[in-house]
């Protein structure tokens, strides 16, 4: 089963080179453009990480994660992407769900070395367990 990769970013062209790179390394990756279109996709079938623009149009990353915090349904990890924060502001963000903070620009190799990082432990625990 492919790993799930929610990114929810206004940068169209960032979103597609992501998309293709994840893509080629077997992940399945499905995009947001601003913050309902975000939650409606969230709701309709949770992945197993999250791509969240801070700046995302339509309520921000900042409405996204309150719905997350608030919400009874699975916990969704997230990786938050910002434009040119303090150190100290971007790292008052990574509470959960945030599982990390990703300064941009960022290289793509990056982004998905991080993202690797972060699912490959749960499809090796999944692996083991079944």
């Amino acid at each position: 089963m492919k790993t799930r990769v929610l990114m929810a970013d206004a940068d169209q062209a960032l979103s597609g080179l992501c998309r293709a790179y994840l893509k080629h390394f077997g992940y399945q990756v499905d995009t947001a453009t601003d913050g309902a279109e975000c939650l409606s996709k969230l709701k309709r079938r949770s992945p197993d990480l999250l791509l969240l623009d801070w700046g995302l149009p339509g309520g921000g990353g900042e409405e996204v994660l309150a719905q997350l915090r608030g919400s009874e349904g699975p916990h969704v990890p997230v990786v938050m992407m910002a434009d040119l924060m303090p150190f100290n502001a971007l790292s008052g963000l990574r509470k959960p769900p945030v599982v990390r903070c990703v300064q941009r620009p960022v290289r793509i190799a990056a982004l998905c070395d991080c993202i690797d990082s972060l699912v490959r432990p749960r499809r090796t625990r999944t692996l083991h367990q079944g």
